[in-house]
């Protein structure tokens, strides 16, 4: 399921703010201005996403 990107903690890693996470008609990931490497994280969110499905 699609959730378990938004609770691996191998892939997610909240710096100093948080991150909301939406599942609608594929895959939207919102994050707020204190992420690092905010295409990375994406990229593997996506990975785990489809991985997990």
């Amino acid at each position: 399921m699609w959730a378990y990107a938004a609770v691996s903690p191998r892939t997610w890693r909240p710096a100093s703010s948080t991150a909301s996470v939406t599942h609608d008609s594929g895959t939207v990931f919102s994050f707020s201005a204190g992420w690092p490497s905010f295409r990375s994280l994406r990229s593997a969110a996506n990975s785990a996403w489809w991985t997990g499905r």
